[in-house]
């Protein structure tokens, strides 16, 4: 079957609307669209890790429930409070008023400027309905879900850790996992990111069924461009072997880099999604890929005929000097891989973590989900 390749410009370059309204994809270049799921690579499957008890989407996830609430309300709730960073809350009052806090420094914050914005709404007799990843309302202790599992695999200075700050379904029971690679942490600025809440358009994937882990790496190895790649290429192998369905990497400047990086090996990656990717590190060859170049190099090793990819960029972003030139880089993985979707400067968003905002989750995240899961690569977002 003759691969096709679907175009989406989600935002024209240079000036764009204000509007978040987003246009169709291009029409198909061919018709028919490969499968996005691969089988995992190698026959031997590892045992699977422990999931949570199966019974349903957690109870917080259900904008339903939600009692005596303004439509417009349930409607924020669902569509910006579940894809909210913790520490997070939401409070209803009796009268049907609310007030929500997320991407909170700590739970307490979260809880009382929730109760406040609730109150100076005008809402009577205002409480805290659900709180982080559980529903708290009259009393309901919070749900004891067992944790996840320490980090699934690990090297010198760095690991592939589950994320406790989002729901953890385990390999059989989980739609596919989300693999997150953050920024370049920088041997002079010694930043350890690896602990970083990873971005919020992650929670569509995770409140979709996704589990979520983070490639983190430590300052004093995070150097190592090509190495940190090539751990990653292993992380995802064994990810497939473990048994999740389907696997995603998805990385913010250096690690947009190295998700990039990952196209050259096909079978590992069912989706990559590279937000503001940047070639930055201390090995031999950084200098060679800064710019343009280094895009062309991996575009150019690009192999993977079943992976959709997901390539965003802001304005502002005193990493790269031609955006343009970039997004016409992109383009040519054409033929290369199953499609590609380019959110190039799109308004109201800028600066290099662009992708990391509220904003960005709240308009793109569950486009992205789509794009990157949906039997068949869909016809508009």
């Amino acid at each position: 079957m003759r691969l096709c390749l679907f175009l989406l410009a989600i935002l024209l370059f240079g000036a764009a609307p204000a509007s978040s309204q987003l246009p169709p994809l291009l029409p198909p270049a061919a018709p028919g669209s490969p499968a996005p799921l691969l089988s995992p690579p190698g026959s031997q499957v590892s045992p699977p890790l422990a999931a949570a008890p199966a019974g349903g989407p957690p109870l917080v996830l259900d904008a339903a429930a939600l009692p005596m609430i303004w439509p417009k309300g349930r409607l924020i709730y669902e569509q910006r409070f579940l894809l909210g960073n913790l520490s997070r809350a939401f409070a209803i009052g009796t009268n049907g008023e609310y007030g929500g806090m997320w991407g909170a420094s700590s739970l307490e914050e979260a809880r009382a400027e929730a109760l406040r914005i609730c109150g100076n709404k005008g809402g009577t007799d205002c409480a805290v309905y659900a709180a982080d990843l559980n529903v708290v309302w009259n009393g309901r202790a919070q749900a004891a879900a067992p944790p996840p599992p320490g980090p699934l695999l690990a090297g010198d200075g760095w690991a592939f850790v589950p994320d406790a700050r989002y729901f953890w379904y385990g390999p059989a029971a989980a739609r596919g996992v989300v693999v997150f690679a953050h920024g370049y942490s920088g041997s002079a600025s010694r930043t350890e990111l690896g602990e970083v809440q990873p971005p919020p358009f992650l929670r569509a994937f995770n409140n979709a069924g996704f589990d979520v882990v983070r490639f983190a790496r430590a300052w004093r190895v995070d150097g190592r461009t090509d190495e940190m790649a090539r751990h990653l290429r292993e992380g995802l192998r064994d990810l497939h072997r473990r048994g999740w369905k389907s696997v995603i990497a998805a990385g913010q400047s250096r690690g947009g880099w190295n998700v990039l990086q990952t196209l050259d090996t096909p079978g590992i990656a069912d989706a990559v999604i590279a937000t503001s990717p940047a070639a930055a590190g201390t090995d031999p060859g950084a200098p060679a890929r800064l710019g343009n170049r280094g895009l062309e190099a991996i575009v150019g090793a690009a192999r993977s005929p079943h992976t959709r990819v997901v390539f965003a960029q802001f304005a502002d972003d005193p990493f790269y000097v031609n955006g343009d030139e970039r997004a016409a880089i992109i383009r040519r993985l054409q033929g290369r891989i199953a499609a590609v979707m380019i959110i190039d400067r799109p308004a109201d968003i800028a600066g290099h973590d662009g992708a990391n905002g509220a904003v960005f989750a709240e308009r793109y995240g569950a486009c992205l989900l789509r794009f990157t899961t949906a039997p068949t690569v869909p016809s508009s977002c």
